[in-house]
């Protein structure tokens, strides 16, 4: 098993890859996808908060499933910073 770490980010940013990138592509995914995505999902709606802040913590499997999902939308990969 793989160690999470942690990736911090704005809510406002954080609410938007959920909304934006991670929701849909879950709602249009291959059969062979739904797993690794799933993965991503559940990491993503279990963050830590604090403030307008939160922490989502990503094994690297889930970070490549990201990395790959914002391959296509740069605009909402600018908001990791």
């Amino acid at each position: 098993m793989s160690v999470a770490q942690p990736v911090g980010l704005g809510r406002t940013a954080w609410a938007a890859l959920r909304d934006g990138l991670l929701e849909p592509a879950r709602a249009t995914a291959a059969p062979e996808a739904m797993v690794p995505l799933a993965r991503l999902s559940a990491a993503w709606a279990a963050p830590l908060e604090e403030g307008d802040r939160v922490t989502v913590f990503l094994t690297p499997e889930d970070a490549a499933t990201l990395a790959a999902l914002l391959d296509g939308h740069p605009e909402l990969a600018a908001l990791l910073g």
